[in-house]
Parts: structure tokens; sequence; C-alpha cells
């Protein structure tokens, strides 16, 4: 994977399968959306894709004819859906459990610790999600 690998989706590609979509838009009237989402929801941190992407699902525009590229770890971004990305398990720490306030019900949660090339992050996986695997093979 390459520093310059692309974000699962290309912007360009998202903004003509929404004009096709949905014809009765300009690519002016998308921008004003895309520019109106951030302000509203992104306080500065969402980007133009990010913003495409939620004013899609506004509209009820689906990306899924979009060929997906792979990402790293640094590409995923708020907002990203069935994210496909290539990394190794850093760390595996135990298994937490505990009760939720809320409900009085028993939740668990494993945490990862996720690298690539570029970056380092943590995944929580919240209650069942962590039990798929059971053994962690390290190569």
């Amino acid at each position: 994977m390459s520093s310059s690998s692309p974000p699962s989706h290309d912007f360009k590609g998202m903004l003509e399968i929404m004009l096709r979509q949905k014809p009765e838009l300009s690519p002016e009237q998308i921008r004003d959306l895309i520019d109106e989402k951030k302000r509203k929801v992104g306080a500065g941190y969402l980007t133009d894709q990010g913003a495409l992407f939620l004013v899609a699902a506004d509209l009820g525009v689906s990306f899924d004819s979009l060929p997906k590229a792979q990402s790293g770890l640094k590409d995923i971004y708020v907002g990203a859906k069935e994210v496909t990305v290539v990394g190794r398990i850093m760390n595996v720490y135990p298994v937490h459990t505990f009760t939720k306030r809320e409900s009085n019900e028993q939740a668990a949660t494993r945490t990862l610790v996720v690298y690539d090339k570029d970056v380092r992050v943590k995944v929580k996986l919240w209650d069942s999600t962590w039990r798929y695997r059971t053994r962690w093979v390290c190569r």
C-alpha cells in the first residue's frame, strides 16, 4: 500500500453518481448542500467527501456502484461505512466486562491496536463483536 492510496470512494466519481441519480440538482446546488452540511454537522472537521456522503444519504443516493479501493488507516473518516483496510494487529487487550448504567445489562469490550505503515489506531469491539474470533493468530 502506498502513501498515496486513494480513499474508499473517489469524490469526483461520487459527484457524478449523485448527478446521475439526482438530475434535478446542479453541481453548484450539491456544492451548496456540502458546504451547509459542513457548517451544521462538521464543526470544521468534516471533509468535502464526508459531507457528500451525508448529503447523499439525506437524498437517498447510493454509491454501491463505485468500486472500492483499498484504504489505509489514515484514510478513515467520520461517516465512512463499509470500510476495508489492511493493517496488522499490534496488541489485543483482555476483554473488559461491565454493567451498563442505563439498563443494568452486562456488556463487554475488547480493544485492539492495529497499525499500518502510516499510523496506529485503537479499535474497540463492543459486546458480541469481539467473540467472533476467540483465538487470535499473529504472524
